[in-house]
């Protein structure tokens, strides 16, 4: 008798409970709709702000020669002439490649290289050339030698 009188408290317990939790949620997502609609019936006002503009002072003294720089006012003024000139060739930039190292069976002499170039995995041989005119000149177990024109690199594995 004892235990029932308790059990049927726990229960009643319980129930009040998550009668609370349910109230808590039911209010929660009543709010937030009336929020919305408040929000969208309000008027908003915009400021803009200027830009604000300065200059800075460059007349402190120079902390490795230890004189103070020129004005500008003081600079000697010189002509300036557009010299002709050669544009350089932009430089090859690789990549982002990642050598995982290879797999071979026992008799073969042509191992494959597990290589990922910018996040896309490939199974490469010697000789194969993979986009953009990249060549792998070399596999082994733990380097790939890769060449693209007279750029030549090596890739470890990791």
């Amino acid at each position: 008798m004892k235990n029932k009188a308790f059990t049927y408290l726990l229960i009643v317990v319980v129930a009040v409970i998550w009668y609370q939790v349910f109230l808590r949620i039911k209010s929660n997502v009543a709010a937030s709709d009336e929020g919305n609609l408040a929000l969208s019936q309000q008027n908003l006002k915009f400021v803009l702000i200027q830009k604000d503009t300065f200059l800075l002072d460059a007349s402190y003294r120079d902390p490795f020669i230890g004189k103070a720089k020129l004005e500008p006012s003081d600079l000697p003024v010189q002509e300036t002439i557009s010299p002709s000139y050669v544009p350089a060739k932009p430089q090859f930039t690789w990549p982002t490649i990642n050598y995982y190292g290879w797999v071979r069976k026992t008799d073969s002499k042509n191992p494959l290289c597990i290589v990922n170039i910018d996040g896309m995995l490939l199974y490469l041989r010697k000789g194969e050339e993979i986009f953009d005119g990249i060549r792998v000149m070399a596999v082994e177990r733990d380097f790939i030698q890769l060449k693209k024109g007279k750029n030549q690199h090596y890739f470890y594995r990791e």
